[in-house]
């Protein structure tokens, strides 16, 4: 028909074989991401970072979330002396409740100093210090008040999290697997720093990710979901009929028990 047909059955024939190869890719990649949860669940050696990963080494032999990566393996030498005898305040922050004008200080020097870097170095920096802040949140999640809420997520720069977005993710997964593996710590910050609410349909949009890639891993990271009907407006809507059924609602995804996020599923 594609061939033979009129104008018209034409195009209704290669719209057809666009939305079947859509479907195709999708179902492909809801696939591979259910087999990398598999894998990652059963401790597969081919999925465990390398030296080339833009996540950092994780110690198996660990038994607090402080002690999961090796600070010092990620913390390159170029930074040394950014806070000269405030590093080490810096590197215990995961056990503090507040930030400091030297985290401050170190967090401007990472951004300023960054063109200078290799990517790789940089990021792993900037990730350093979202792992800090998280721990520091799981450590008294149990007598976590709103205050102290507020508190942490004032401690988290706007930069970072807009490095972490355009840097780490988007540019920064060599593979698919290795683009699910950052998705799934970018979906972690993403709930800490929204109360463990997240409307993550426009998060999907704005990492231009598939809507069932994201809920598989939201699943998976232990998320129930709230169908809020919402019309979700894009800045830059294309009126595809993808983005037309995304925008058709605005789901929450909600972690009703933060203390028990599985946290394999970042490895």
């Amino acid at each position: 028909m594609e061939q033979f047909g009129s104008s018209k059955m034409k195009k209704i024939a290669r719209s057809r074989k666009r939305a079947a190869e859509q479907t195709v890719g999708e179902a492909a990649s809801i696939k591979e991401h259910i087999q990398w949860v598999r894998d990652s669940a059963m401790g597969k050696e081919d999925v465990a970072p390398d030296e080339s990963s833009y996540l950092p080494t994780i110690n198996p032999e660990a038994t607090s979330l402080e002690n999961i990566y090796d600070i010092d393996q990620i913390i390159p030498s170029e930074f040394n002396g950014l806070l000269s005898d405030q590093s080490k305040e810096f590197k215990v922050y995961c056990l503090s409740e507040s930030g400091s004008e030297g985290l401050s200080k170190f967090i401007k020097g990472i951004i300023d100093e960054s063109p200078k870097l290799k990517r790789l170095k940089w990021i792993r920096l900037l990730f350093w210090y979202y792992l800090h802040s998280f721990h520091s949140r799981m450590s008294f999640l149990k007598t976590w008040t709103k205050a102290e809420n507020d508190n942490l997520i004032g401690n988290i720069p706007e930069q970072l999290i807009a490095y972490f977005k355009s840097n780490f993710l988007l540019h920064g997964a060599y593979s698919r697997s290795m683009k699910i593996k950052c998705l799934s710590h970018l979906v972690i910050l993403s709930l800490f720093i929204n109360d463990f609410n997240l409307h993550y349909v426009e998060l999907t949009l704005e990492l231009k990710m598939k809507l069932p890639v994201m809920k598989a891993l939201l699943k998976q990271l232990g998320c129930t979901f709230d169908n809020s009907r919402q019309r979700l407006k894009s800045k830059k809507s294309t009126n595809s009929p993808e983005e037309k059924g995304i925008n058709e609602r605005n789901e929450v995804a909600r972690l009703e028990m933060p203390s028990n996020i599985k946290l394999s599923k970042l490895i």
